[in-house]
């Protein structure tokens, strides 16, 4: 029973860090139309790709992703729960086929 419920816990905290990385992918995406349309008002260059992941950086899901904070629900502790090297993600987080791999990785 103990140890159904905590694997009930390590498949809610890796459905948190999937969330996250989900809504990382939402983010770079609405960076994609959101910073374009603002340079093209102040008839600024199109941006390039960096600029469009710098932008979706400073948003929540990435700034949770990145921070380095160890506390409870932090992303560095969820990782911990599930044996996931958070560094390995961060590394990996604004790649197309992060998702996929994630899923592989925990089974």
């Amino acid at each position: 029973m103990i140890t159904e419920n905590a694997d009930k816990c390590r498949a809610l905290l890796f459905s948190v860090i999937r969330q996250a990385l989900l809504d990382h992918r939402a983010a770079i995406r609405a960076s994609q139309h959101e910073l374009p349309e603002y340079r093209r008002s102040k008839k600024l260059p199109h941006p390039t790709r960096s600029e469009i992941l710098a932008h979706a950086l400073q948003k929540e899901p990435a700034l949770w992703i990145r921070s380095t904070e160890r506390g409870e629900m932090s992303f560095e502790w969820c990782c911990e729960q599930v044996g996931i090297d958070p560094d390995w993600i961060r590394l990996r987080m604004n790649s197309n086929e992060l998702l996929g791999r994630l899923s592989d990785v925990y089974k």
